[in-house]
Order: structure tokens, then C-alpha cells, then sequence
């Protein structure tokens, strides 16, 4: 009984993933659940902004609103934001559905250590520029 209930899990994951044309790697980011590639693979930059962690979350934010850029995910808890749609601010040539990941982390009582990184390089240094000069001012 307990094969038969594995089996069917396992086809409903296969067929859900042929439906979304994505690998079940794919489908867990796109979904929400993995951000390890975005962190790890892309061009990454890092500042400490002497704010605290609740003021720069919300504050970059508002700059990712600015830029009208979409967010897609995000969680104050886990301190990340993934956004896209930067192709209305972005000078160069990048896809809207290319993704920018922040991740925040509290850096001392009025510190956050802020992470931008982006698969696109270029937009990794558009985002982090911006982000960057808004939140130090």
C-alpha cells in the first residue's frame, strides 16, 4: 500500500512538472522553495547600510517599486526579496522575467548586511548601484 501511495505521488510530481515545461528543480524555484541558484550562480554584491534590518527591508522595497520593478517573493522573515520586470528602468536589453534576488541579514543592532545577485550581470550591477545609493542616502 505504501509503494502504490509513493508511485502516485511520484507521477502527480512528474506530470505537474511536464505541465510547467520545467525540471522539478525549476518548478521548486519557480514555486518559491529555491532560491540556492539565484544565491549562488549569479553575480553577487554586498554592502552593510548602517540602518536596521526593518527600515532597509522596507525601504528597498519602495526603491523596487520606484524602479517598477515586480516582486515576487519575498519574506521579512527569511530576509530575501526576488523581484523582476526591471526592463522599464533598465537601459540595457534584459528579459522580464529575469530575476534579481536581495537577501538581508541583521548585521549588528543597526546594521543589515544587503546581498544583491542576478544570473543577468549586468542588471546584478544596474540593481545593486541603485539599491545601494537609495539606501545609503
Amino acid at each position: 500500500m505504501g509503494l502504490t501511495r509513493h508511485f502516485r505521488l511520484f507521477i502527480y510530481c512528474f506530470l505537474t512538472c511536464f505541465l510547467f515545461s520545467c525540471s522539478p528543480f525549476e518548478t521548486a524555484r519557480v514555486l518559491g522553495f529555491g532560491l540556492k541558484s539565484l544565491k549562488d550562480n549569479g553575480k553577487t554584491h554586498v554592502q552593510t547600510i548602517d540602518k536596521d534590518f526593518f527600515t532597509t527591508y522596507k525601504e528597498t522595497n519602495y526603491i523596487l517599486q520606484e524602479m517598477q520593478a515586480i516582486v515576487i517573493r519575498k519574506s521579512r522573515k527569511r530576509g530575501y526579496i526576488v523581484a523582476n520586470n526591471f526592463n522599464r528602468s533598465f537601459d540595457e536589453r534584459c528579459l522580464s522575467s529575469t530575476e534579481v534576488g536581495i537577501f538581508l541579514s541583521e548585521d549588528g543592532l543597526s546594521k543589515t548586511q544587503v546581498k544583491i545577485s542576478s544570473l543577468n550581470f549586468s542588471l546584478s550591477d544596474f540593481v545593486a548601484e541603485k539599491i545601494f545609493t537609495e539606501l545609503k542616502k
